[in-house]
């Protein structure tokens, strides 16, 4: 099926109630990880006015508005506005949000002073409203404001595994955004021990039930799939794969929260990137 931005983020959101990673609990976990680093790159304040760009469900923009930061927010899908307006409440805080793709923002010039984006631009699935994005992006960030982006920026070129994500590389980040008027000021990549480990698990759990019950490897899947989209009881097989995976998070959090901290940690291709408007 072809990537249809509103559609898809829509039904992601629908099915896992978040727009980041399918397993719960590892998006639980790398969300404690990204908003770790970018609390070190940003100093936010009270009063500071922050535009959140693909804002999801509102769990940044909510984060930010208890710091007393002004938070304006818009995101492509209209669920999780929804969703995000209801966190928003829940929380008494007093973020604004909107329902807009990220290269169609309208705010006027210099009126914020800090933009950031997580994971959102790599979707976009054209150059032109990518750089359409940006220029917005930019020009809405007051002089010598920041934007701070989180995106998959390998050292080399590297070719996405999935329709809906392009891979760019830093130097292309930096180029991009050094075209449309900011410049580079520094980055952190995102430790991704736990992930990395969970990858090496699953591949082992596929190769064991390949090898010892091939009859259930497609069920084991699909069972895992169910269980993530619908929240219902677990089985077995999956208390039993999410033991191991808890396990590995639970050894692997220490780690990565080290990482944040060591600054010529550099190996992850997922970064965060640091701008100022010039």
């Amino acid at each position: 099926m072809p990537y249809i931005p509103e559609e898809y983020w829509n039904n992601r959101y629908k099915t896992f109630k978040n727009v980041g990673h399918s397993d719960v609990d590892y998006y639980r976990y790398e969300e404690s990880i990204r908003y770790a680093i970018f609390k070190r790159l940003i100093h936010l304040k009270a009063g500071i006015k922050m535009l959140d760009v693909g804002c999801g469900d509102g769990v940044w923009a909510v984060k930010n508005a208890k710091r007393k930061a002004e938070v304006t927010a818009v995101d492509i899908s209209e669920e999780c506005i929804l969703a995000a307006e209801q966190r928003n409440k829940e929380n008494n805080t007093t973020a604004q949000f909107k329902v807009s793709k990220a290269e169609d923002i309208n705010f006027p010039n210099e009126q914020f002073d800090i933009v950031y984006s997580i994971t959102v631009l790599q979707h976009i699935p054209t150059q032109e409203k990518l750089e359409q994005a940006v220029f917005k992006m930019i020009t809405t960030a007051k002089k010598n404001g920041n934007i701070c982006i989180l995106e998959k920026a390998p050292l080399e070129d590297s070719k996405s595994d999935v329709d809906h994500i392009t891979i760019r590389t830093k130097k292309e980040w930096i180029d991009l955004f050094n075209k449309h008027g900011a410049v580079f000021i520094t980055e952190k990549a995102m430790p991704q021990i736990g992930y990395c480990l969970l990858k090496w698990y699953d591949s082992m759990i596929a190769f064991l039930l390949k090898k010892f019950a091939k009859n259930t490897l497609e069920e084991s899947k699909q069972e895992k799939k169910e269980y993530l989209a619908t929240n219902e009881e677990k089985s077995l097989k999956i208390r039993i794969y999410n033991i191991g995976k808890e396990m590995i998070l639970f050894f692997s959090y220490p780690i990565d929260h080290l990482l944040i901290y060591i600054p010529i940690y550099n190996k992850s291709v997922t970064r965060f990137l640091l701008f100022r408007r010039r």
